[in-house]
């Protein structure tokens, strides 16, 4: 029984003191704190994310510029690996061609002897 003499709020009652709740100057205080706090973290996210990109266009260029220097190095070593260019170093060493060549023959597949 004592459920029922307990006073129920009514609807009027629920809705002032929700808009006494909401009119509060601590519940403004929060609200304002809790947008600021949030509003400092948004600014510092995205200024995060802006400076990393920043960065990764700079790697970026920076990848590109080696891989250009890679394939010009690639072709030097093209250009000193070719028969013409080997020919033409071998003729500025001055050697001379072997014409008569001597081989030594092993008679019974000893090489050395105790």
């Amino acid at each position: 029984m004592n459920s029922y003499i307990e006073k129920k709020q009514t609807l009027r009652e629920k809705k002032e003191a929700l808009n006494k709740l909401l009119f509060s100057t601590s519940f403004r205080v929060s609200v304002g704190i809790f947008v600021l706090v949030f509003g400092v973290l948004y600014i510092l996210q995205t200024t995060s994310v802006s400076t990393k990109g920043y960065m990764i266009s700079d790697l970026e260029r920076q990848v590109s510029k080696l891989e250009y220097e890679n394939r010009k190095m690639d072709v030097q070593i093209a250009k000193l690996k070719s028969m013409q260019n080997l020919q033409d170093r071998i003729a500025k060493t001055d050697l001379v061609s072997v014409t008569n060549v001597d081989y030594l023959q092993v008679l019974d597949g000893a090489v050395a002897r105790r």
